[in-house]
């Protein structure tokens, strides 16, 4: 549950059971049972306790009745809660299940403000090559104007790839390039490549190229920290670190690469390093992210020389502008190309307090709804998680028998800082509630605030789950970003 609500999150439904979209009918069946019994009002005496569970009793019937009729699935599935606002031909319940996701995905094209995304959904690029290391070469070369003269265009390439999902975790990419030479537009060299990627776990990704018989390996981790809490908007982000193996042979190399992404400014910042048998590079790179468009720029440094990049996209399609600056190992220069622009960033970021100083009100603000809303909102929380007790006390003694899983304390709300203090959500019962065989899983895919007993404080914040828990008798802790699905127990929650 969120403060602000103004449309249906994604997979609201799905939250509102605790179900994975991919969710079979036996088992919407049985967590539909389960949530009716604990929130019928029949069973509540106490005024207060009756109308939270009234509500709470026809959100679930609403979920149930739609996530149950096979038809209106397929449209909640395809269109969200939007398409069930529509009247359907009543024929349309007679086709099979293609038929009607034809139909569906047809209207949601002809209806929505999407088409020309929805037309230009294959992702396509252009490149354009510049060398224009005649700048900075040493010696008597001439005039600035002379070295001007020198810069040439040494490629041309343009690429184009689909995706198509074979599974929930497995993906197949297949992109045709072709590219033109400088010295001969007619000699054009084309190449066509798959790419088979599969999701073992949120941590850990296999890629396979189909047409060098390449394998890829990748482990990520990743973390939030800080909200909205400054006015230069770099006190909240995402961290990630990811480390990769690739074998191809002599060109087999490890990579790490560690990104920041600053939702407030759409600003993700990378650094990379590739280790290899025949190279070895260093990345740096920066792009602004909008809702449609981005535009990036970086500097990369190898054995092969300084390359400057821009790129800008726009729909999925990507246009890319690589500059040879050296053909040699310089890494002076590579600083300058990268302090430089970084000096105008942080110029630039410095004067944002005095353009926008709403950004430190942020978690001010959300006290202040907060508090507006106590009255109503803050006690359905607290009659929710009190109709929860009972499954949540059934559940821990179950546990407890057999030295399972034990949620001690659970919160939920902005990542810790000064400023965020007073907004999380003691949601230790409904999780408790959740435990089933000594196991918890919520859906990465699901909105958390829909879960009975959740509330979102701060829908512009980034979240996490932080929980502390028993299993076998040992002490775990988790804190688990909100864009991550939570799977407990683990071996690496595991307190030393």
């Amino acid at each position: 549950m969120s403060l602000q609500e103004p449309t249906e999150e994604k997979n609201y439904l799905y939250a509102v059971l605790n179900l994975p979209p991919t969710a079979s009918q036996s088992e919407i069946r049985e967590r539909y049972r389960a949530l009716s019994i604990t929130f019928h009002p029949d069973k509540q005496h106490d005024l207060r306790l009756k109308e939270t569970a009234a509500e709470k009793f026809l959100e679930i019937q609403k979920a149930y009745e739609v996530l149950s009729d096979p038809f209106l699935h397929e449209v909640y599935d395809v269109l969200g809660a939007e398409g069930l606002s529509v009247q359907w031909p009543a024929e349309l319940r007679s086709k099979d299940s293609e038929e009607i996701r034809a139909v569906l995905k047809h209207w949601k094209t002809d209806h929505s403000n999407e088409v020309l995304e929805k037309l230009l959904q294959p992702r396509g690029g252009a490149t354009c090559s510049v060398n224009a290391s005649s700048l900075f070469a040493g010696g008597d070369v001439g005039s600035f104007g002379n070295r001007l003269s020198k810069i040439k265009i040494t490629g041309l390439g343009v690429r184009h790839g689909v995706m198509k999902a074979l599974g929930p975790k497995t993906t197949l990419g297949i992109t045709s390039e072709a590219r033109l030479g400088s010295r001969d537009v007619l000699a054009a060299r084309g190449t066509l490549t798959g790419a088979l990627r599969h999701q073992f776990s949120p941590r850990l990704v296999l890629e396979f190229d189909l047409m060098s018989l390449d394998d890829h390996v990748e482990a990520m981790e990743e973390s939030t920290y800080g909200g909205p809490g400054s006015t230069s908007g770099l006190a909240a982000g995402v961290r990630t670190w990811s480390f990769g193996l690739t074998l191809a042979g002599l060109n087999s190399c490890i990579k790490a690469e560690f990104l920041l992404f600053f939702h407030e400014l759409s600003l993700r910042l990378k650094a990379s390093a590739e280790v290899g048998f025949r190279n070895v590079a260093y990345i740096v790179s920066a792009k602004w992210v909008g809702h449609r468009s981005a535009f990036g720029t970086g500097v990369g440094l190898s054995t092969r020389g300084v390359i400057l990049r821009f790129q800008l996209t726009y729909f999925e399609q990507k246009w890319t502008l690589p500059i040879t600056l050296t053909p040699d190992y310089d890494m002076n220069l590579a600083l300058y190309t990268v302090v430089i622009p970084s000096a105008a960033l942080a110029s630039w970021l410095s004067i944002l307090p005095k353009a926008a100083p709403s950004g430190s009100t942020y978690f001010e603000d959300a006290r202040r709804a907060l508090n507006d809303e106590k009255s109503e909102l803050k006690r359905e929380i607290e009659s929710t998680t009190l109709l929860l007790q009972d499954v949540a006390r059934r559940h821990m003694d179950a546990e407890r028998s057999r030295a399972g899983l034990i949620i001690l304390e659970a919160t939920y709300g902005p990542s810790p800082d000064k400023e965020a203090t007073d907004l999380d959500v003691d949601v230790t019962v409904p999780l408790q509630a959740l435990v089933h065989n000594s196991q918890l899983y919520i859906s990465s895919r699901t909105p958390k605030s829909g879960i009975p007993g959740f509330l979102d404080p701060a829908p512009e914040s980034p979240k996490s789950l932080r929980i502390r828990y028993l299993f076998r008798n040992r002490t775990h802790y988790a804190e688990i970003p909100d864009s991550s699905q939570v799977v407990l127990p683990l071996k690496d929650h595991l307190v030393m």
